[in-house]
C-alpha cells in the first residue's frame, strides 16, 4: 500500500511540461523575439479586423462590456475594458475571420488562444513587452506540447484549441502574475485541463461559433489563474487510469509531447494568408494558379484530390454565408479558378455569384490515399480541370503558403495585416502594429496599445 501510494509524489507530464516551457521562456534569443513580434502583428490585426468587420464579436462585446471600464484593450473598437472581457472578445476577434496561426503538431490555434489573454493580463500588471512575449513563448509551448500530448485521436472528437488551447493561456497568464513559480503555473494550467471543452463534430455542424472556442479557452484561462491557489496538489491528470487522456480520447503521447518536433514551438506555427480552413489552404493557392490558364466558360468538370481531413473539415456544399464558405472545398476551387482573389470581401460577395455556384456544381471531391500519408506535414491537393476539346490542366500543391521555416514569413504577415487593416478602416490598429515593429523590449504593453 505504501509504495503504491508513494507514486502520487513523482512528476507528472503535465509539471514537465511546464518545466521546459519556463525555461524556454527564460532563454529568449533575438530570433524569437523576432518571432514573437510577427505573432503579435498577426493576431492584433486579425482580431481588431475581426471585430469590424463580424457582427458576433460586437454582439458579445455589447452583451459582457456594457458599462464595463478596466485596464485592457478591445481590438478593432480601441476602448478599455475589464481584464476577461478583453481577453474573451478579443479571443473570439481573432478566430473570426480564420486568419489566426496554426500549431500543426498539436492542432492548436495556439495565438487566437494565448495572446488575447497575454496582452489583456500584461495591460492590467503593466507588463513590458520583454515579459509579454516571455509569457506567449511559454503559452504556445504548453499548448503545443499539450496537444502533441493528446493528439490527432483527441483532435477528432474535441476541438483542441478549447482544450490544450487554454491550458497554455493558463500557463501564460500565470507567469506574468506569479513569474516562473512552476507551483502555481502548474495549478492554474490543471485548473484549465479540468475544464477545457469543445466537441468538435457538433461545432463543424455549427461553424459560425467556432471562435467561441478559443474565447471559452481565454475564459478558463485566466479563471484558473485567479483560483489556482485553491488547487490542493497537481496529480497525473492525463496520464491516470481516470486521467484527461482516457476520458478525452487522448493518445497521451507522452514521447511527443516532451520531445516535439521543435525547439520553440513559436517557430513552428503556420500563418494563414487566406481566410478559410487551414486544411484548404494548399487548395486556395492551386486554384489560384489554375485561374491564370483556364477558360471558365469551357469547363466541363473540376476534379479536386486531396487528403481525407480536408473532406471531413471543408465538407460543407452549396455554403449559404462566409463562413459556410470558409469550409467548403467545392465553393473555394470554384471561387479561386472563376475569380482569383481580391481581399477579405471576397467570400461574402461572391456566395451569391452565379458564375461562382454554376462552377461548383462541376466540381468532384475524392480522398487519395498517398496523400493521407503525406498529411500533417504536407497538405497535398491536385486541381485538375477538363475543358472542351480534350485539354486538361492540372496544378498539385502541397506545402501552405505561410508554412514554418519560410524566410518570407514575416513580410508575408506585414503585408497580409496592412492590407487586413486597411479593408476594415482601422487607422488605430496599423499604428500599433507600425509600433511594435520598432520598439524595444522595456516598452510597456499599455503605451504600445495607446498609440
Amino acid at each position: 500500500m505504501l509504495a503504491g501510494c508513494s507514486t502520487l509524489n513523482k512528476r507528472g507530464v503535465l509539471e514537465e511540461i511546464i518545466s521546459i516551457s519556463i525555461e524556454k521562456a527564460e532563454r529568449v534569443g533575438p530570433s524569437q523575439v523576432n518571432k514573437a513580434k510577427t505573432i503579435l502583428i498577426d493576431i492584433i490585426s486579425v482580431a481588431s479586423a475581426g471585430f469590424i468587420m463580424d457582427s458576433k464579436p460586437q454582439l458579445l462585446f455589447n452583451l459582457i462590456a456594457r458599462r464595463s471600464n478596466g485596464p485592457s484593450t478591445i481590438f478593432g473598437h480601441w476602448s478599455k475594458s475589464g481584464v476577461l472581457t478583453a481577453s474573451v472578445v478579443n479571443a473570439f476577434s481573432s478566430h473570426v475571420l480564420e486568419l489566426d496561426d496554426w500549431l500543426s503538431p498539436g492542432y492548436v490555434y495556439a495565438g487566437a488562444s494565448v495572446v488575447p489573454s497575454v496582452l489583456a493580463v500584461s495591460e492590467m500588471l503593466d507588463c513590458d513587452l520583454e515579459t509579454a512575449i516571455k509569457a506567449i513563448v511559454l503559452g504556445y509551448e504548453v499548448a503545443g506540447r499539450v496537444g502533441m500530448l493528446l493528439g490527432r485521436s483527441h483532435y477528432r472528437y474535441w476541438h483542441t484549441t478549447s482544450t490544450a488551447g487554454g491550458v497554455g493561456a493558463a500557463s501564460a497568464a500565470t507567469y506574468l502574475l506569479e513569474g516562473s513559480n512552476e507551483e502555481k503555473i502548474a495549478k492554474a494550467a490543471l485548473t484549465a485541463a479540468l475544464y477545457g471543452a469543445g466537441i468538435k463534430t457538433l461545432i463543424w455542424k455549427n461553424i459560425s461559433l467556432k471562435p467561441f472556442s478559443p474565447a471559452h479557452a481565454s475564459f478558463v484561462a485566466l479563471a484558473s489563474m485567479s483560483l489556482k491557489d485553491f488547487v490542493v496538489r497537481v496529480p497525473k491528470a492525463y496520464e491516470s487510469e481516470l486521467g484527461i487522456c482516457k476520458l478525452m480520447h487522448g493518445e497521451c503521447n507522452i514521447e511527443g509531447a516532451l520531445n516535439p518536433p521543435w525547439d520553440y514551438a513559436i517557430e513552428f506555427v503556420t500563418h494563414k494568408i487566406f481566410p478559410v480552413s487551414r486544411v484548404a489552404q494548399t487548395l486556395v493557392h492551386a486554384a489560384l494558379r489554375l485561374s491564370e490558364k483556364v477558360k471558365v466558360d469551357r469547363i466541363k468538370e473540376i476534379r479536386v484530390e486531396t487528403f481525407e481531413e480536408a473532406c471531413q473539415l471543408a465538407d460543407i456544399t452549396e455554403p449559404l454565408t462566409a463562413e459556410e464558405a470558409r469550409f467548403s472545398l467545392t465553393f473555394l476551387t470554384s471561387l479561386g479558378i472563376a475569380q482569383g482573389w481580391h481581399g477579405i470581401y471576397n467570400l461574402k460577395f461572391e456566395v451569391s455569384n452565379p458564375l461562382v455556384r454554376s462552377l461548383e456544381r462541376k466540381v468532384r471531391v475524392s480522398v487519395r490515399e498517398d496523400f493521407n500519408a503525406l498529411y500533417p506535414e504536407k497538405q497535398p491537393v491536385r486541381i485538375v480541370v477538363l475543358q472542351e476539346g480534350g485539354e486538361r490542366l492540372e496544378v498539385y500543391e502541397d506545402t501552405p503558403i505561410g508554412s514554418p521555416g519560410s524566410l518570407e514569413n514575416e513580410s508575408l504577415v506585414l503585408r497580409k495585416a496592412e492590407e487586413l487593416l486597411l479593408d476594415a478602416g482601422d487607422a488605430q490598429a496599423l499604428k500599433v502594429i507600425s509600433s511594435l515593429r520598432e520598439s524595444g523590449l522595456a516598452t510597456p504593453v499599455r503605451a504600445l496599445l495607446e498609440q
